[in-house]
């Protein structure tokens, strides 16, 4: 004899159930990313970065010169590492092919600017290992036949199964990740 089946309201509380229990733990599994600043060493800063930038950059690059539309003004703060990080990989870039400062203009010793690339390295480095990773949105999926039996079963404490009249599961993924 098979048994009384449930009230079909309590079937629905129960689906419920399971869907906010699934969204609770989806919500719990994908942390955000949060990209925490490195804690900069502002002595390091004023003495490797700061200086190249003011004597040797400013001049062209500044807010009234501007040269090649750039001002380098707001990159003499060593909060400016955290706030524009493509400027300065920008900056880094040109330093390491030898576009800036151009020809014609003094250029500070290569020991120098070896030291403020390092520098910049290290911070950027020290900031990646800051961030935590997202790993993106974590996607509900639908409990099968069973796990949807056991589910009702173990939220009602009643043993009926109610998937029973549901269509078949769907087997396409498994094939995909080889279980037979």
């Amino acid at each position: 004899m098979r048994p009384r089946r449930p009230h079909p309201l309590a079937l629905l509380i129960a689906a419920f159930a399971v869907l906010a229990l699934t969204v609770r733990l989806s919500a719990a599994r994908g942390p955000a990313a949060s990209a925490q600043a490195p804690a900069t060493n502002h002595e390091s800063f004023s003495e490797r970065v700061a200086p190249i930038i003011s004597n040797t950059c400013q001049p062209c690059h500044n807010a009234r010169l501007s040269s090649g539309g750039v001002d380098l003004t707001p990159f003499t703060d060593p909060r400016s590492l955290a706030a524009s990080r493509e400027g300065w990989e920008v900056i880094v870039r040109k330093l390491r092919a030898g576009e800036m400062p151009p020809k014609g203009v003094p250029r500070p010793p290569q020991a120098d600017i070896d030291a403020m690339i390092g520098f910049l390295d290290g911070q950027f480095d020290e900031a990646d290992r800051n961030v935590t990773p997202d790993p993106g949105r974590v996607t509900a999926r639908r409990l099968n036949r069973t796990e949807y039996n056991n589910t009702v079963r173990d939220l009602l404490a009643v043993d009926t199964h109610p998937a029973d009249d549901f269509p078949q599961d769907d087997f396409g993924n498994a094939m995909r990740i080889g279980i037979d």
